[in-house]
């Protein structure tokens, strides 16, 4: 069994060349290692905090106001080709209370999609992640990706999501989902992000002039709708009406073996999405960049 890929606040890359060194003739020949430092903190999503705050008027009440431990939990950065067929992570630590984890050096020179974080479950937490860097061809590669967010749930959020869309958790882990938050982002205080009202998760599709996004169809009003995608309400008890989200900008998105880029939008404009992923195992699909 293994491994999850974690969906990421990016967008999807095509598949990048392989990195490659100059070498003394002037050629290229690739390179043997190529090894970055890498920090961050591992944290829940901020909707999951909230609603354990009891912020979130009308929704379930949360069995503890208190978030879940993460003491002992481990801490994976990986591949998100690797972590499909089950290699071992790249890094690899035992969390504390803080969440915070640092690496002096991971070696990144065979990362050709991109770089994932992502945490091992708990009997509390959902395996679940997030995306730190996606790779492109031509493009500098980081030489250092630090005080990175990874954001993930726990299981009790989990179940509460389930029931909001009608389905089970079984549902949501058969073939992984993405968790999505559509907001207008704040930036001095992540948990008071608004929610956008109005939005529908796009993809983008080739045009004449380059790209264009075009709406995804709701699950709301097709239950056929493929890939499978809801939009919740504003308490997150059950589904917003029509194709699109309700005051809270929150959706369940079930993007499978597709490779699907997308956006988020509301007359034209896109909007800041935060993303986690949860024991997504089939494919590499719905990056989603930020705006």
């Amino acid at each position: 069994m293994r491994r999850t890929v974690p969906l990421a606040l990016l967008l999807l890359a095509a598949c990048s060349g392989s990195p490659k060194s100059s070498g003394s003739d002037g050629g290229t020949k690739p390179a043997q290692h190529e090894y970055i430092p890498i920090s961050g903190t591992v944290q829940f999503h901020p909707l999951e905090q909230l609603w354990r705050a009891g912020t979130i008027p009308g929704a379930v009440a949360a069995s503890s106001t208190a978030l879940p431990g993460l003491d002992g939990a481990t801490l994976n950065v990986e591949d998100s080709v690797d972590a499909l067929i089950g290699r071992p992570p790249l890094a690899q630590t035992t969390l504390g209370a803080d969440g915070k984890f640092s690496f002096a050096q991971v070696d990144v020179v065979n990362v050709s999609v991109a770089l994932v974080a992502d945490v091992s479950p708990t009997s509390t937490l959902m395996e679940s992640g997030f995306g730190l860097y996606r790779y492109e061809a031509g493009k500098p590669r980081p030489t250092s990706l630090l005080n990175m967010p990874v954001w993930i749930i726990s299981k009790e959020f989990e179940a509460m999501l389930a029931k909001a869309a009608g389905l089970t958790t079984d549902d949501l882990e058969q073939g992984g989902f993405v968790l999505g938050q559509i907001v207008v982002p704040d930036a001095n205080d992540a948990l008071h992000n608004q929610g956008v009202e109005g939005a529908q998760l796009a993809q983008e599709v080739p045009a004449s002039n380059g790209f264009k996004a075009v709406a995804l169809q709701s699950t709301n009003t097709n239950p056929d709708a493929s890939p499978p995608l809801y939009y919740l309400n504003s308490d997150l008890t059950g589904l917003a009406t029509g194709d699109q989200t309700s005051s809270s900008g929150v959706f369940l998105f079930f993007p499978g073996v597709n490779t699907i880029d997308c956006t988020a939008l509301k007359s034209g404009q896109t909007f800041a999405v935060h993303l986690v992923g949860a024991r997504h195992e089939t494919a590499l699909a719905a990056y989603i960049e930020q705006q």
